[in-house]
């Protein structure tokens, strides 16, 4: 616990809506907001979560990363330490503004997590990388995650991106 700082112990609970079939369901997610002033915020951060991993016995399922707190080096070594394993259901990337060839490393990097689930939230991905992420795709490519939510910085031109570049036949 040194270096690591909350200002509450008692888990923040949000509820959290979803249907199976047509029956609404609520659970619950916990979340603790933790603080770091150590000299490597990254290690203290990896540190506590296999301490709770170990004392819960449980693995770590979501990881929400706000990329404005950290720089391009964190980041990518958070993503290295909690995005490879395979155990993580959800990926949430805030405030992934894509400036120069760092952060678009670093956004395929996010692309290539093996998480079911990967968020993009507030990002300033607009109609360039739209047609980057589907020519991959097109190619072949085959993302290691189920679903992904991407909020761009501008209106998508999805009609436009499919006339251009899809033939009849891969519609």
């Amino acid at each position: 616990m040194k270096d690591l700082y909350t200002s509450c112990w008692t888990p923040k609970e949000d509820p959290v809506k979803f249907k199976i079939f047509w029956n609404e369901r609520t659970c619950f997610d916990h979340n603790l907001r933790l603080f770091t002033t150590g000299p490597d915020d990254i290690e203290v951060i990896e540190r506590w979560v296999m301490y709770l991993s170990d004392l819960f016995n449980a693995s770590l399922n979501k990881l929400h990363l706000n990329s404005e707190y950290f720089g391009i080096e964190e980041n990518k070594r958070i993503i290295n330490a909690f995005g490879t394993e395979g155990s993580m259901t959800t990926f949430v990337l805030e405030h992934g503004d894509v400036k120069g060839e760092e952060d678009e490393e670093l956004i395929q990097q996010t692309f290539d997590i093996n998480s079911m689930k990967i968020e993009l939230l507030e990002s300033s991905f607009a109609n360039n990388e739209f047609k980057i992420i589907m020519n991959k795709w097109k190619n072949g490519w085959n993302p290691n995650w189920s679903s992904m939510k991407i909020e761009f910085s501008e209106t998508l031109d999805v009609e436009d991106f499919v006339n251009e570049n899809l033939f009849e036949n891969e519609v």
